[in-house]
């Protein structure tokens, strides 16, 4: 059974335009390069671009990477951080885990920072389907229970109590239901 990689959005898709309208009341999404820098880490947009400004000086622009992290089916914005050279010009210099993600929708927020702790992600149904509203529902509370109290504050490998393990244990009953019912070679 093939599992759906996620893929960059379509800034054209209405369902990606109102999630847009809905982060940032008139912001413009577009279209960036991921581009590959010597030094940076995997999936640490912060970091990286902090360490690029120290480097090549510049500045950060906070806002919205947005996938099809299911495609046809779900949208999620993820907060993310790109680097704004000294010409003015908008760099995503943080490589991604999937294979062949060279570009990203990238929505600007100039009214949200990153200050150290995790931002959930915004996640939106593509289609009216049960499963997807469960699958956004379960994404909300493990985002929850991971980041309640003191976890709010931590960054690293979170130990999975029994909360934690049950809405993984749920999660993947949810994401195989969807891949059995949308991607199975008998659809």
């Amino acid at each position: 059974m093939p599992v759906p990689l996620p893929k960059v959005a379509s800034s054209t898709m209405p369902n990606i335009m109102a999630l847009c309208e809905r982060l940032v009341p008139d912001g413009k999404p577009l279209y960036l390069n991921v581009e590959a820098i010597n030094g940076v880490i995997e999936n640490e947009c912060y970091k990286n671009v902090e360490s690029i400004i120290k480097n090549k000086g510049g500045s950060i622009q906070y806002g919205w990477q947005i996938w099809e992290t299911i495609p046809n089916l779900m949208a999620e914005a993820e907060f993310h951080a790109v680097w704004i050279d000294n010409n003015g010009t908008l760099h995503d210099v943080t490589p991604k885990s999937l294979p062949g993600m060279n570009q990203i929708l990238f929505l600007p927020d100039p009214s949200r920072k990153y200050l150290d702790r995790q931002i959930d992600n915004v996640r939106i149904p593509l289609q009216d389907e049960i499963l997807i509203t469960q699958f956004i529902e379960n994404a909300e509370k493990y985002f929850e229970a991971t980041n309640r109290g003191d976890l709010a504050d931590y960054h690293g490998y979170v130990v999975a109590n029994s909360e934690i393990q049950k809405l993984v244990e749920e999660k993947n009953e949810i994401f195989t239901k969807i891949i059995q019912k949308f991607f199975s070679e008998t659809n």
